[in-house]
């Protein structure tokens, strides 16, 4: 929608003061990278786009590679995720949602309103997508073996993890993986940020 930015609310209004604590939204790749930017001059500590390959590590909770961010079952109460479920369909009702699972949001929850994953990291899987270092690629043949970003382009798009509050069970996975122009945003796009000591 013309004139939303990351100040505002999914559907377009500007964020009251008691959603301050969701996390921002309507924010492009190159968003998260000037934000990383600025707070690394601030700070003087390195802050920057997660790797995708450092992301699903700590999605799916090191080496023990869960399905979801809180483990390999569907979402339960606090343990499970801000995904599309119950609460998302009474509004969406065409959506595919975890049936039998309210959130009880239809749009963004507050940060950390469900448990940490085994790492102590909230919302990995749901709520917002978030921003990747990586250029897109549609499969990892030839992808770096070391963690490291793939800073190689194979078109025009960057990648995002995580799902959020509007899409699929399956994109909830710790290995679903989207993609969006850098420059594009959108309500359903964010970012984590990672810190390089």
């Amino acid at each position: 929608m013309n004139g939303v930015r990351w100040r505002d609310a999914a559907e377009g209004a500007r964020r009251p003061e008691n959603e301050y604590n969701h996390p921002v939204i309507h924010v492009s790749w190159n968003d998260a990278k000037a934000y990383c930017d600025w707070l690394s001059r601030k700070t003087g500590k390195t802050c920057r786009l997660p790797t995708e390959a450092e992301w699903e590590y700590a999605a799916g909770n090191g080496a023990k590679h869960h399905t979801y961010s809180w483990g390999n079952a569907n979402p339960a109460g606090k343990k499970g995720g801000n995904v599309a479920d119950e609460a998302a369909k009474r509004k969406f009702p065409d959506w595919p949602v975890f049936a039998g699972y309210d959130d009880g949001y239809v749009f963004t929850a507050p940060v950390g309103s469900y448990e940490p994953n085994e790492l102590g990291l909230y919302d990995m899987s749901g709520n917002v997508w978030e921003w990747c270092e990586d250029w897109y690629h549609d499969s990892y043949k030839g992808a770096p073996n070391d963690g490291s970003a793939w800073l190689s382009p194979a078109g025009p798009f960057r990648v995002y993890r995580g799902g959020s509050w509007s899409f699929t069970p399956a994109y909830a996975r710790v290995a679903g993986r989207f993609y969006g122009y850098p420059a594009v945003c959108s309500l359903v796009d964010g970012f984590r940020l990672a810190r390089t000591p």
